[in-house]
């Protein structure tokens, strides 16, 4: 996964998400810990697969 919140972003793995998909939990790259993500508060998440080359 790749993510990007309030300035910062970076990549990581799906840890946990809520059964309406609406908060994400994803362990970031780069030692940047466990991190939560809210639905429609300005977090963009997206799939490594989907991104192009």
């Amino acid at each position: 996964m790749s993510f990007l919140d309030a300035g910062l972003s970076g990549t990581g793995v799906v840890d946990a998400m809520t059964g309406d998909y609406s908060i994400v939990w994803i362990w970031a790259d780069g030692g940047l810990g466990r991190r939560m993500f809210f639905q429609g508060c300005g977090s963009i998440i997206a799939s490594l697969e989907d991104q192009p080359e």
